[in-house]
């Protein structure tokens, strides 16, 4: 289980700069209501301090502690961030070639 919140911390990373690079090339817009109208260079930073905070969290091991249900929650994270990753890729595929 530990493994997990660092893909999530990964994903978000990789979430931010593909959001970064659609949003500063037209290529897309923020979807969630909260980032939408904030600046592409503010949507970044927040999303990279979002994955430096977990990380922080990661290595107290703050999430050893609640077991099962937040394992649950972690493969659900995963999942979210794998779809919103391939949505990304498909926007900016055609964008990069």
């Amino acid at each position: 289980m530990y493994i997990l919140p660092w893909i999530i911390v990964a994903f978000n990373g990789l979430d931010g700069i593909l959001t970064y690079i659609g949003l500063v090339s037209f290529q897309m817009v923020e979807a969630n209501p909260l980032l939408s109208s904030l600046d592409p260079l503010h949507v970044l930073f927040i999303k990279l301090s979002f994955s430096a905070i977990l990380s922080v969290l990661i290595t107290k091991k703050a999430f050893l502690k609640f077991g099962k249900k937040l394992k649950m929650t972690l493969w659900f994270a995963v999942t979210l961030y794998s779809g919103v990753l391939v949505l990304h890729l498909l926007w900016l595929i055609p964008y990069i070639t």
